[in-house]
């Protein structure tokens, strides 16, 4: 055995694959880690420093044993030793072979801005000369020659073009869809209604088109066989209703069913109603089918209540809540009226009976997705009430019950209370519970000088062990180029000619037909964090840790997981970070969450960049930094972060540096961080989070926090999640 570090091929006895290590040791290797060979190929990774773990790594089985006669290569330590890199080392694919040529992108880029301006004419003069081409954006500028020529009023031409669009085999999926239902709306005003329905029958989930395009192509489809008087078309108009009620067509398809008086599902048609905010209609509706005493009626009485509590009529909101459990005490709605019909106690100032309807749902329907939030909510108040006893009863049926982060949340509460209870951390070392915990009483107290300076990039990520994880979970890897080539450089293309959300409308399409190829999107990903799309590299990376569990992800490689936690804007991010004095990993956390990295991100309510700033607040930043003001710097990725900075800067320096404070200013208003300050029952962050009457906001602190204690563990060499 190589003592003084270095590698060592030997022959296993048999047994548990945990007596590899003690063995080694017993005979001169301290072992930090083995690799499985067979043939003289690494083929599986079996454990790592500084934490022994056994995981299912081809012939060893979890908790398993190793066979007898199996070769092992082990890694002996004597200072910083490298692992051998596999053969099966996964190469970082190079972006510039999906980049199109610069050339191609001016021309699109121009005949984009053409369009932007409304010189209509110009654009299609631009997008024509590009469509007749061979370049792989060629289809996608035929379709938008098309769309010019539709806003020329020049229907019977656009469809045509449309055509050739289509033909050229080249349109990604949901861009062919658009296409389609453009074509068929063109086609609709030629009152050329047959034709219609050939093309809208190409608009189906399996080809690429997204939901709202399956119910639009529906409509479009009712509509034609309608006026051609093919009775069938109520059978269209009713799929729209049943399947795709929250689709703009649902209202117009229910009009029309209505109009004609045919008979549609009374629960159906009142549920398109409540959608789309149509109150009175849905109101009468759901007040005919509550006159029966089924679980239809217990359905009716549910919405009821939520049009009565959306209406501000709290008394008979709560009734009809109840209404509902009694009529039908177990059923698909059951939780979610006890839920309601606590949150509206609740705010009306009737905390116990709220509290008695939360611990009914947290007992009885402990697999709600209610229910975690039920259980805590009961206990605090019976807390408050100083009935300990019950309180903690509620936790433990929680506990016992759950697993994860709801099994870690519970664990925390009763740890909070002086219960016994194990560490958060056994459950979920990720969760906000275990960060509360690790903190202890410093939770609250301002972030260490030393995390200003805690940092770390992406590149410097070890692949070779990602590599051996990918085949030991997938199996051997696939050589080529990603599944797709060219509808990903349709994508980059149309990203870098300023059509960035179109792209992304692409890839996360295109996303959705790689669940049977996870190197083709760790390859996706890993391309898509070169063109900048962290968004895009975030969604395809995440899908590769789907259904791994908390430990489990403890143990994915950390070039995996940082595609998915990304220090994105590397350079601009500690800029603003060292010019505000604030951890640059935080700001990271903080704007992963606000805008996943999209610095054209924006929000309903008008927040705009990576860092959702809005115009108003970005006014006012803006005269504190002396600079001036103007909205579209809100979309400069630079300005953005150094705003965003900025601002969490002054909520942390208003607060004392209590970080969750701050991150509630953030997110839902100062005014709100100091109410619900003074709201919490007891000192403390657990207390505070749990102050917060915000859903949003709530939700915003926990996630910002653990994705902040992950992003330490990641770049920060924490070796757990910690805020500290």
């Amino acid at each position: 055995m190589p003592s003084a570090g270095g590698f060592a091929l030997v022959a296993w006895s048999g047994g548990h694959v945990e007596e590899v290590r003690p063995a080694a040791a017993t005979a001169g290797c301290d072992a930090t880690s083995v690799w499985v060979s067979e043939d003289g190929e690494l083929i599986g990774y079996a454990f790592a420093a500084p934490t022994f773990v056994n995981a299912e790594f081809l012939g060893i089985a979890d908790g398993g044993d190793l066979a007898p006669d199996s070769l092992l290569v082990l890694v002996c330590r004597s200072g910083p030793t490298s692992l051998p890199t596999p053969p099966m080392a996964l190469d970082a694919p190079d972006v510039a072979d999906y980049l199109l040529s610069s050339a191609e992108i001016a021309q699109y880029r121009a005949a984009v801005n053409s369009r932007d301006a409304g010189r209509y004419d110009q654009a299609t003069a631009q997008f024509g000369q590009l469509a007749v081409g061979e370049s792989v954006l060629a289809p996608v500028a035929m379709m938008r020659v098309a769309q010019m020529l539709v806003a020329a009023d020049r229907d019977a031409e656009a469809v045509e073009a449309f055509r050739l669009a289509l033909d050229m085999r080249g349109l990604p999926g949901p861009l062919a869809a658009a296409a389609r239902l453009d074509a068929a709306n063109a086609l609709r005003a030629l009152h050329r209604d047959a034709e219609v329905l050939s093309l809208v029958a190409g608009v189906t989930p399996g080809a690429g088109s997204t939901s709202s395009q399956v119910a639009q192509a529906l409509w479009l489809a009712a509509q034609a066989k309608r006026d051609l008087r093919d009775p069938a078309w109520t059978s269209d108009a009713l799929t729209i209703v049943s399947t795709y009620p929250s689709s703009a067509d649902a209202p117009l398809a229910l009009d029309a069913l209505e109009h004609l008086g045919a008979a549609v599902p009374a629960l159906q048609a009142a549920y398109v109603r409540y959608l789309h905010g149509e109150d009175a209609a849905a109101f009468a509706t759901y007040q005919r089918a509550a006159a029966g005493s089924n679980a239809d009626a217990a359905v009716a009485w549910f919405y009821l209540g939520a049009i009565a509590e959306r209406a501000g009529d709290r008394v008979n909101a709560i009734a009809a809540y109840n209404r509902s459990i009694q009529l039908d005490p177990t059923g698909a709605l059951a939780d979610d009226s006890y839920w309601w019909a606590a949150h509206v106690l609740n705010v009306s100032g009737q905390r116990v009976l709220a509290a008695d309807h939360w611990a009914t749902l947290a007992s009885r329907f402990p697999s709600s997705p209610f229910a975690p939030d039920a259980a805590v909510r009961a206990a605090l108040v019976r807390a408050g009430l100083n009935d300990f006893d019950a309180a903690a009863g509620v936790l433990r049926t929680m506990l016992d019950h759950s697993s994860g982060a709801s099994a870690a949340r519970a664990s925390r509460w009763l740890r909070v209370l002086d219960e016994e209870a194990a560490s958060p951390a056994q459950f979920d070392a990720r969760s906000i519970s275990a960060i509360l915990e690790a903190a202890g009483d410093s939770a609250t107290a301002p972030l260490p000088v030393a995390s200003r300076a805690e940092w770390g990039t992406d590149g410097s990520a070890d692949w070779s062990l990602a590599a051996a994880w990918m085949r030991a979970r997938y199996g051997a890897a696939r050589v080529g180029d990603v599944a797709g080539a060219d509808t990903v450089r349709i994508a980059f293309g149309l990203a870098r000619a300023g059509e960035a959300p179109v792209a992304r409308t692409v890839l996360y399409a295109h996303i959705n037909t790689l669940a049977d190829r996870p190197y083709d999107l760790l390859t996706l990903s890993r391309l898509a964090t070169q063109a900048g799309l962290h968004d895009v590299s975030i969604a395809a990376a995440n899908r590769l840790v789907a259904g791994l569990s908390p430990a489990q992800r403890l143990l994915t490689p950390f070039a995996i997981e940082r595609l998915i936690y990304p220090t994105a804007f590397a350079t601009e991010t500690l800029a603003a970070a060292q010019a505000e004095g604030i951890p640059p990993l935080l700001l990271s956390a903080l704007v992963r969450r606000e805008s996943l990295f999209q610095p054209t991100a924006g929000s309903p309510v008008g927040a705009r960049g990576l860092a959702q700033i809005m115009p108003a607040t970005g006014r006012e930043i803006a005269a504190s930094l002396g600079v001036r003001w103007d909205p579209a710097m809100l979309l400069d990725p630079a300005t953005s972060l150094r705003f965003g900075a900025h601002y969490l800067a002054m909520q942390l320096e208003r607060f004392d540096g209590d970080v969750w404070r701050s991150l509630a200013a953030y997110n839902g208003g100062p005014g709100n961080a100091s109410r619900w300050f003074r709201a919490q029952m007891y000192p403390g962050a657990d207390w505070y989070i749990e102050a917060v009457d915000y859903a949003e906001t709530r939700l915003y602190l926990r996630v910002v926090m653990e994705e902040y204690a992950w992003y330490r563990y990641l770049y920060a060499g924490a070796a757990a999640p910690t805020m500290h």
